[in-house]
């Protein structure tokens, strides 16, 4: 039972609700921007670097299961919101590194996808984007945390930002377009990784505090249309 005792939480963290609330609008975003329809067809919508499959669930629910969903994730974890995945027949877990190995070996599926779909993918950002220009590909990309070493596509702009991430995946393919998405939960931040500080109290009043702050979190989404032949 969730809660706070002895000044630990009990239930999910806080950074575990701001993913889950993250893949819910994503997963919003997708059936508002694509359709049931179009996401249903083929083999369905492959998620890259799907973690704790949050969006895998969210699509499944909220579109009645019409939508074939396969998550691929060298070190999935899923959890109390996600773990029923494992035992609905319209989800796959592929437990692997996107590599160019894996996209040979899964051509035939991963080529008739409706949709590429990645959150937060952190170091496979650019594979991610690269792989669905060649397969042309419709993608949606949020992304996060510009990496060391990463090499700018354009050498006048650093990638120090999460904006200029998303110029720098822009530059590599100009198909993907920005959109900006907005949710309320708290982000995680250095307080809440060290969950287990402070008083109940002070956690509390610092969740409450950030999630009651005018204008919410927004994040920048790329989305690749399908593109003409």
């Amino acid at each position: 039972m969730g809660g706070w005792k002895r000044g630990v939480y009990l239930g999910v963290r806080p950074s575990k609700r701001y993913k889950k609330e993250v893949a819910e609008r994503v997963a919003e975003f997708l059936l508002d921007t694509f359709g049931v329809e179009q996401l249903a067809q083929g083999t369905g919508v492959f998620e890259i670097a799907g973690g704790s499959g949050y969006l895998s669930a969210a699509l499944r629910d909220i579109s009645d299961g019409r939508i074939p969903v396969t998550m691929i994730d060298p070190k999935p974890n899923l959890d109390y919101a996600s773990k029923h995945l494992l035992s609905d027949p319209g989800f796959e877990l592929i437990p692997r590194s996107l590599t160019p190995e894996l996209v040979s070996e899964i051509s035939g599926d991963i080529s008739e996808a409706s949709l590429v779909v990645s959150i937060y993918p952190h170091e496979v950002t650019e594979a991610v984007a690269d792989f669905s220009k060649a397969l042309n590909l419709p993608a949606v990309i949020v992304p996060c945390c510009p990496l060391p070493g990463m090499t700018p596509s354009d050498p006048s702009t650093p990638i120090d930002t999460v904006e200029q991430l998303a110029y720098h995946l822009q530059h590599r393919d100009s198909a993907l377009i920005p959109f900006k998405i907005k949710h309320n939960r708290v982000p995680p931040n250095p307080g809440f990784r060290n969950w287990v500080a402070g008083t109940a109290r002070e956690l509390r009043e610092n969740i409450r505090r950030v999630s009651e702050s005018p204008g919410g979190v927004v994040d920048t989404i790329l989305v690749r249309f399908p593109q003409e032949e």
